[in-house]
C-alpha cells in the first residue's frame, strides 16, 4: 500500500481544511440571509394549501387567456401522496397529481377546476385553444377549448 509523503499529506490535509472552511462560511452566509427573507408582496392571495405537511405543492404554471381569465396549475407531491385520491400519475414509482385551478377576477379568488397526472405543466394559448403541457416519464397534453 502506497502512503503520502508528509509533505503531499500536509497539502491534502490543508486543502480540506481550507474546503471545509469555505463551506462552514457559505452554510454560515446562508443562514443569515434566510432570516432576512421577505413575502414578495404585503397581499396576496393563496392558491392551494396541502391539507398534509408531507404532500408538497411545486412547480407553479399560469396564463391569461383573451377573456381575462387566469388559469393556474402546479403539481403535488412527496410521500403523502401514497393516500391521495383522484387523478394520480406515477413517476420513478413516486405518486404525483397536477392541479388546474382559474380565476376570473383578477387572482382574488381561486376555482379548482381539474387534475391530470402528470408534473412539471405548463399552460400556453395557441388559437382559440388552451394547452397544457408537462411531462411524466414523457410528454403529455391536455387540451381545451372552452
Amino acid at each position: 500500500m502506497k502512503t503520502l509523503s508528509s509533505r503531499k499529506h500536509r497539502r491534502c490535509v490543508g486543502m480540506s481544511t481550507s474546503i471545509f472552511a469555505v463551506l462552514v462560511l457559505w452554510t454560515l452566509d446562508l443562514a443569515a440571509h434566510a432570516q432576512i427573507i421577505r413575502p414578495l408582496a404585503a397581499e396576496y392571495v393563496t392558491v392551494v394549501e396541502s391539507p398534509d405537511p408531507r404532500v408538497f405543492a411545486y412547480s407553479p404554471g399560469i396564463v391569461r387567456l383573451d377573456s381575462g381569465r387566469l388559469v393556474a396549475t402546479l403539481d403535488l407531491g412527496g410521500p403523502g401522496m401514497k393516500t391521495w385520491e383522484g387523478t394520480i400519475g406515477v413517476r420513478y414509482g413516486k405518486q404525483i397529481q397536477g392541479k388546474v385551478y382559474t380565476s376570473d377576477d383578477g387572482g382574488h379568488t381561486w376555482e379548482h377546476r381539474s387534475d391530470y397526472p402528470f408534473m412539471h405543466a405548463r399552460p400556453l394559448v395557441a388559437g382559440q385553444s388552451l394547452y397544457i403541457l408537462g411531462q411524466c416519464e414523457d410528454l403529455m397534453i391536455i387540451r381545451s377549448d372552452d
